[in-house]
């Protein structure tokens, strides 16, 4: 992530607040921020599959942290809330083929690939495309 400031991580936030189509969560890990979770976009994913539906998206911020399970531990954490509690009957989430860790967690959850979609990310230096995935109550 390039050009963070202050001002801008502000709005971010404030944003986020007052999104009233998601549900975020701050991941900690002793005691330090170290990334988020949400589920958003309800109302489009939801006209999409024409039941309960939302986005999850995820960060785990500190590199030295990767490949340590804890993505796919807070994300499961997450999916069950949404299915037991959030009254969600769909999940659906996305990722680049060159996201190779993301991909891995969204396979260990259970989603199964289901459409492409049009990369709209920052520029990687290649052409992509999103892989979209789904996962059912």
């Amino acid at each position: 992530f390039s050009n963070v400031t202050l001002e801008g991580e502000k709005k971010r936030l404030l944003d986020i607040i007052d999104n009233k189509d998601a549900y975020n969560w701050i991941i900690e890990c002793d005691d330090k921020a170290i990334g988020n979770i949400n589920i958003s976009e309800i109302a489009d994913a939801s006209k999409e599959f024409g039941v309960r539906t939302g986005k999850l998206n995820y960060l785990i911020g500190d590199k030295s942290l990767w490949g340590k399970g804890l993505a796919t531990t807070i994300a499961q954490e997450v999916l069950k809330w949404a299915f037991s509690k959030g009254g969600f009957e769909v999940i659906k989430s996305r990722a680049i083929p060159q996201n190779k860790g993301s991909l891995a967690v969204l396979k260990k959850l259970g989603f199964k690939e289901y459409q492409k979609e049009e990369y709209d990310g920052p520029d990687i230096g290649e052409h992509t495309e999103y892989i979209a995935y789904k996962l059912s109550k």
